[in-house]
């Protein structure tokens, strides 16, 4: 069957193999652009789970798709489709953002906090959560890197923050009233 297996779009990527990364909200499908061809990936893959996509990242110098689910984060590297789970110790909540810095860290919006990631020391660091309650879905759900330094963030409830991620401390704030 060539089909999505939902007509709900939440998210696309696309990698240098002309293929589009498809979040179809609760799984994820592959279109071959040049084919015409898309595969769906379940079971085999996500052991059972049917995750919720949140978003996509590709590293186009490493030719690695990043993938954040709800059931965790994925990736794929080079042309064959092949996902491999990773885990990042230290991270807690759903992610709903991944992004990477020049300097080859991790930044990760999740329900509980902002988390730094240092792939080198494999070591992960919440640098904000100070307004997190626990059992609460009132984290972070956006984010956008100003640059190596600084990181704007979106919430659930508490509007949009900048960030200097070395010391944790806000730079500036916009909500609603």
């Amino acid at each position: 069957e060539n089909t999505l297996s939902s007509n709900y779009i939440s998210d696309l990527k696309c990698d240098k193999h002309n293929r589009l990364w498809i979040s179809t909200g609760k799984n994820l499908n592959v279109l071959d652009i040049n084919s015409g061809q898309i595969k769906r990936y379940h079971d085999a893959v996500f052991k059972g789970n049917i995750p919720r996509i949140t978003d996509f990242y590709y590293e186009e110098d490493k030719d690695v798709m990043w993938i954040s689910t709800s059931v965790g984060i994925f990736f794929n590297k080079g042309k064959k489709l092949a996902l491999q789970k990773v885990e990042f110790e230290g991270v807690t909540g759903l992610i709903h953002d991944i992004e990477h810095l020049k300097n080859g860290q991790w930044v990760f919006a999740s329900d509980e906090a902002l988390f730094l990631y240092d792939q080198k020391n494999k070591k992960s660091t919440p640098f904000f959560h100070e307004y997190h309650v626990p059992g609460h879905r009132d984290g972070f759900v956006s984010l956008f890197v100003e640059n190596d330094s600084m990181v704007w963030a979106g919430s659930w409830v508490y509007g949009m923050i900048s960030l200097n991620i070395n010391t944790g401390q806000v730079a500036t704030y916009a909500y609603s009233n």
